[in-house]
């Protein structure tokens, strides 16, 4: 195997070759990139022979390892750490990091096609030929090992077969399959299978010319991210312009045109939904690789490359699951296939940031505008919710540089600094933390003191544990909490006291903050498990349940991070970063293959929770940006950010997010909470947005 750098007068780009074999990566559906740095790929000792290898190179260090030997091309995807493939009648899976294969299913027939999965990992598209030439469309559920046909479909001879069967990255309910040929023969090119109805419906049709030939010859689709549409491609033959990549929704079946300035052929969709990378069909034996940035409309070209126009020659642009890089397959030296590999950030730069900012203002937007008065979006009070969510506005402030944001940080300060007064609870303490941040701002004496009167009362009066922690007090009317050490204080309490000691000069502050770190640390911290737990009781010297909840986890990720910032050298700083890095390796272990994580980290059917994952997310990154883990905990954390803009819905609400959630004794309890739009939803949103 041979990765050599290319520079062609685009966009450098690395070209994985094999002097002994064709190089091929799979298409349509599939990633070909694992989660650890790693691509999969197809070697093939003759171009038109399909029997192949499974090879992972590391691309980093070019160490190749065969996964499986008996592999047919293009019958393999990558998901994770996951190599999913058909043998036969076999549905086969390889783990990539132990090489171990095996069979999910087995069928009556002979697999065909390319698999297909959800964004969540779970199911899996499937297909098959029938004697009669019939295709079956079906979804395989990998928690419950059954397979279930959802069409059984056959067209008109010579055009019978089906193909490119899809699985709707965001509705199991939902695949897509074509009917490809000649739009002179074929009108009905794109469908949707519909789980519950059996049914299929058509989704787009090519139409003739006048001349009754191919008006509208099309092909190459994709679903969006977002599972709401279909992209594909109106090839160079057609007649009926405008020719290019397409866009057709499935609930309205209206198509429009998306970018035609060049002869497209393929095109691949980012896990963001930001940009498309297309290939061309040109007739001089080059094909070039286009990023189309569906925000702004630019079409910009990154390489021209090699090709020969036979599959599995054709480029096929696929991104990585976390949108970073992109790969196709090119003619590469000695007449041999070969595959490149871009960095779709050296391709975009800085631009790279946009889509989160946009989003960052589009769910700050949601609480600054918004008008809602019911408790978990109402800003107008002094507590723990509008708390986080006003952190979540500053920190876009600080982002964006708008200024409506700090205006309406400063008129909420004037209406409601005072309300700290009225009830001194921990949790009440959380606005605080944006009051510190206006008054380094902009040094008003008001907001200097209400942030120093309560530093004074944590430190000096604020009820604690048998232990030493901070109680965990509520301003709700909740029986006692006494001697009960929560995960939410850090967040809450100790963020603002770390910060109050540097802003106000009182060191005493910083150090309640560390001592409370190393508490929490202390009695939270599962050192069996490598999770934390929810709360410590510690008169009855137990874990009140046990429970390893996601957004706790959350609230220490993050916390841990800004209070390590503040703190400086401390004794005990050391451990901490040990027990952190820990938490971070287990974390991993528990993360969705979505990139999220559960209500219940340890829990695999506790609901996916997105405050939790965010937290988690932003407490990652930050620790990286400090230098106090190293960059191999990147990519965990990007696997997050990749897939946040999905949770977030166009008005700005941020989905799937748990309403307040008490100690409980139970983990079917926690299953239980109900889902809301929350502003420490909102707000911890941003917090992870903002590490982009």
């Amino acid at each position: 195997m041979k990765m050599k750098r290319v520079k062609n007068g685009g966009i450098p780009y690395l070209m994985l070759g094999d002097e002994a074999n064709h190089v091929a990566h799979s298409y349509v559906t599939a990633s070909c990139f694992d989660r650890s740095g790693g691509i999969v790929t197809a070697r093939l000792k003759e171009q038109d022979a399909m029997e192949c290898l499974y090879v992972r190179t590391d691309l980093k260090t070019g160490e190749e390892r065969i996964l499986y030997e008996d592999g047919k091309w293009p019958q393999f995807l990558v998901w994770n750490d996951k190599l999913f493939h058909y043998h036969g009648k076999e549905l086969l899976e390889t783990d990539i990091p132990s090489g171990i294969t095996s069979c999910l299913w087995q069928g009556e027939y002979e697999l065909y096609g390319i698999p297909s999965i959800t964004q969540d990992g779970r199911y899996l598209g499937v297909s098959w030929y029938y004697e009669d030439h019939s295709t079956s469309v079906s979804i395989f559920d990998k928690n419950t090992g059954e397979c279930r046909e959802i069409v059984r479909k056959k067209f008109p001879a010579p055009y019978e077969w089906i193909s490119h069967v899809m699985v709707n990255p965001a509705d199991e309910s939902k695949c897509f399959f074509c009917h490809e040929g000649d739009c002179c023969y074929i009108t009905n090119r794109l469908w949707i299978a519909d789980t519950a109805q059996k049914t299929a419906k058509l989704l787009f049709r090519q139409q003739m010319d006048s001349e009754m030939g191919n008006g509208e010859s099309c092909g190459h689709e994709m679903w969006s991210f977002d599972g709401k549409g279909m992209y594909f491609v109106k090839y160079i033959s057609a007649t009926i312009l405008p020719r290019g990549v397409w866009y057709v929704d499935q609930a309205s079946k209206k198509a429009k045109s998306i970018a035609e300035s060049y002869p497209y052929w393929h095109v691949g969709v980012s896990p963001d939904g930001r940009y498309l990378a297309a290939d061309t069909q040109e007739p001089t034996g080059k094909s070039d690789i286009v990023l189309i940035d569906l925000e702004t409309g630019e079409e910009k070209v990154l390489a021209r490359i090699p090709i020969t126009g036979i599959h599995p020659c054709h480029p096929h642009p696929v991104f990585s699951q976390d949108g970073t890089k992109l790969c196709f397959t090119m003619l590469g030296e000695n007449g041999r296939l070969a595959v490149g590999i871009i960095s779709v950030k050296d391709a975009v730069g800085k631009k790279m940031n946009l889509q989160a900012m946009n989003l960052i203002e589009k769910v700050t937007d949601r609480m600054v505008f918004g008008s809602d008065t019911d408790w978990g979006m109402d800003l107008n009070r002094f507590d723990w919710v509008p708390g986080v969510g006003l952190c979540g506005i500053f920190r876009a402030f600080e982002a964006t540089k708008r200024e409506d944001y700090i205006q309406y940080l400063n008129r909420w300060a004037q209406l409601h600094a005072k309300d700290a007064y009225t009830q001194k609870t921990i949790n009440s303490t959380a606005p605080c933390i944006m009051l510190l941040g206006l008054y380094e701002l902009t040094g008003k004496a008001e907001y200097r003191k209400v942030c120093q009167d309560m530093a004074e009362y944590i430190l000096r009066e604020a009820p604690r544990t048998i232990d030493g922690g901070l109680e965990h007090t509520v301003t709700e009317r909740v029986p006692g909490l006494v001697d009960q050490m929560w995960a939410d204080t850090l967040f809450m309490a100790c963020i603002f006291m770390a910060r109050a000691g540097r802003i106000l000069g009182k060191k005493e502050y910083t150090g309640l903050a560390v001592s409370q770190l190393k508490l929490h640390y202390r009695y939270l911290f599962d050192r069996e498990n490598g999770l934390f737990y929810h709360a410590w009781h510690g008169g009855r010297k137990d874990h009140m349940g046990g429970i390893h909840w996601g957004r706790a986890n959350g609230w220490i990720a993050y916390s841990t991070a800004e209070i390590l910032k503040e703190a400086g050298a401390f004794e005990g700083r050391d451990k901490i970063l040990e027990d952190a890095k820990i938490l971070f390796d287990t974390l991993k272990k528990y993360q969705r293959e979505n990139g999220m994580f559960g209500t219940v980290l340890d829990d695999k059917d506790a609901y996916e929770e997105i405050s939790a994952s965010c937290g988690i997310a932003a407490g990652i990154l930050r620790m990286v940006r400090f230098g106090y883990i190293g960059q191999e905990y990147r990519e965990m954390a990007e696997r997050t950010i990749a897939n946040l803009p999905r949770y977030i819905a166009e008005d700005g609400t941020v989905l799937q997010v748990s309403t307040g959630t008490p100690v409980y004794q139970e983990a079917s309890v926690y299953k239980k909470i109900p889902i809301a739009p929350t502003l420490y939803g909102q707000g911890l949103m941003v917090l992870a947005l903002a590490e982009v």
